[in-house]
């Protein structure tokens, strides 16, 4: 019994599998670095039309896990961006039927920001998106972290996450 003990716990520690670090991500074009949790790395850049006609470029970075993802996002814009605890339309109406929680707004090197918690109906199954908003001029930087209820990213993941985004070098407001 004793070396049976001892051949499952050699066993369970060559097995586990070690905690995976975050890997730092910075982006010198889009003037920043964070660090996003590991994951199946996923990286994309498409193009939007504004709601005057008008072109945007938005380039995101992402890392998915088994249930959650964690992304980043900036929109360049043709014209200065609104300050970023200004609504759009869709999350005014959100909030109002209370999917929208967990509003905090504050600064980061001298820019506002904003973060909210919005829980929604993704596929079959209710999802839970942190999110943390912050505008640089005709700049949008979006972080968001996403899961379904049973397994959203915990708050110690979304903080280490959200604090670890910083401008690289001081722009104008």
């Amino acid at each position: 019994m004793k070396y049976l003990l001892s051949a499952v716990l050699i066993l369970t520690f060559i097995n586990a599998t070690p905690a995976q670090q975050p890997v730092k991500l910075v982006s010198s074009t889009g003037n920043f670095s964070v660090s996003l949790p590991s994951g199946e790395r996923k990286d994309e850049t498409n193009t939007a039309n504004t709601a005057d006609g008008k072109r945007a470029l938005m380039h995101s970075f992402a890392t998915v896990q088994e249930n959650k993802s964690f992304v980043v996002t900036y929109t360049d814009y043709p014209d200065p961006v609104q300050a970023a605890d200004s609504f759009d339309a869709e999350l005014k109406e959100a909030a109002a039927k209370g999917a929208v929680t967990d509003i905090m707004r504050g600064t980061r090197q001298g820019h506002a920001f904003i973060t909210y918690t919005l829980t929604k109906k993704f596929q079959d199954t209710q999802a839970v998106e942190t999110r943390f908003s912050m505008s640089v001029g005709k700049r949008s930087y979006l972080l968001i972290a996403i899961g379904p209820v049973y397994d959203r990213p915990t708050s110690k993941e979304i903080a280490d996450f959200f604090n670890s985004f910083t401008l690289l070098r001081q722009e104008a407001h």
